[in-house]
């Protein structure tokens, strides 16, 4: 089977994902990389649960035409940086559908230099100076572990080299296997540093947190009841597509731009996203429409309007696939069922609720013309 295959196939917890070493910190390649991310591989993640990005360590020398990206340590960084990246694309590309989480591998190696002397960090290399060593497998299979599970690693056994699928090549001197000693503390290294990423990780969604409490504002929205032309006492919805409400049923509309009236707003909308020109549309109702789960407030203005007549009369189209099914009619009986079901997005949902006289007026008004 191929990985298209293996990834659809079933409901996947982990899948694990590196990219060629140099990609992340060069940024033709980095684009070309997150591209294949954004239209092949994010549409096959949908059954996944947690993707996580192997952050590969930068070379130990200048080698593979690597001499522009400088030396270890910012060769390091930019690898960190070009996987966060990757990291979030995946994260705002599925909605927080999919988690993104980094195994910081190469933050680890940086760290074992830094506080372990340069004769244990050597060690982590193959004699090419870029493939992973015996000791340099272990800490990345360490740091795996502690990312995926969130625990310590097992303890060390030598054994588990008996069932390698590939060592190195056998024309090479074979490197030694780490003693208890170094794998205890490669161990180490990978869990302390997990831990110190993780804690990291909570602070800054702490503070991300506080500050959009203190940024968040209340929001305008726009919905227009639109009627059918064929069926006067119909209003166009469309079941909502990659947003806050998706798979639940709206009527057109969107945000109300600076120093836009109304009645504007109405009619870009319903032309943006059903190629519908509208006759002046009137004003209906309004709606307070907090949604603490999405973090978002919206007060929503909910406008009226007619197409305008044509012959033949005007059909809606879908301008906006990404953003919403496809467009049908619906009667405000029909509204009022699904609001039962639990299948109105929320300004909808909360104006079929109040079912205000303006616009009940409004729909008989048109089905009797």
């Amino acid at each position: 089977p191929t990985v298209a295959d293996l990834l659809q196939e079933r409901q996947w917890d982990f899948v694990v994902i590196n990219d060629h070493t140099q990609s992340p910190v060069r940024p033709e390649r980095k684009q070309q990389s997150m591209d294949v991310l954004r239209n092949s591989y994010i549409p096959l993640l949908r059954n996944t649960t947690t993707v996580i990005f192997i952050q590969t360590a930068a070379y130990k020398s200048p080698v593979k035409e690597s001499e522009d990206l400088g030396g270890f340590d910012k060769f390091t960084e930019g690898l960190w940086q070009g996987y966060q990246e990757y990291a979030a694309l995946v994260q705002a590309a599925s909605h927080n559908s999919i988690q993104a989480k980094i195994a910081p591998v190469g933050l680890a190696y940086q760290y074992v230099k830094k506080y372990h002397g340069e004769d244990l960090w050597a060690k982590l290399y193959f004699s090419d100076d870029f493939h992973p060593s015996p000791h340099g497998t272990w800490l990345e299979a360490c740091v795996l572990y502690c990312t995926m599970v969130g625990q310590p690693p097992p303890t060390y056994n030598p054994d588990w080299w008996k069932t390698a699928r590939y060592m190195q090549p056998p024309e090479e001197d074979q490197l030694p296997l780490p003693t208890d000693e170094d794998a205890a503390l490669l161990s180490n290294v990978a869990w302390k540093l997990c831990q110190e990423q993780e804690k990291h990780k909570r602070s800054l969604v702490a503070d991300q947190e506080i500050k959009l409490q203190k940024q968040a504002v209340v929001r305008v929205g726009v919905g227009v009841l639109v009627t059918d032309p064929s069926s006067p006492n119909k209003v166009f919805c469309g079941i909502r597509k990659g947003s806050h409400g998706a798979g639940k049923l709206a009527l057109p509309g969107g945000h109300l731009e600076m120093f836009e009236s109304w009645e504007d707003c109405a009619c870009r909308e319903v032309l943006e996203e059903c190629n519908l020109e509208l006759q002046t549309p009137l004003f209906g109702h309004v709606t307070n429409d907090p949604m603490p789960d999405e973090k978002k407030h919206y007060v929503t203005i909910f406008m009226m309007g007619e197409c305008k007549v044509t012959n033949p009369p005007q059909k809606p189209r879908n301008m906006e696939p990404e953003k919403c099914e496809g467009w049908k009619s619906y009667t405000w009986d029909e509204l009022k069922s699904l609001r039962q079901q639990g299948k109105l997005f929320g300004p909808l949902d909360r104006l079929v609720q109040e079912s205000p006289k303006a616009i009940t007026e409004f729909l008989n008004k048109s089905d009797n013309k």
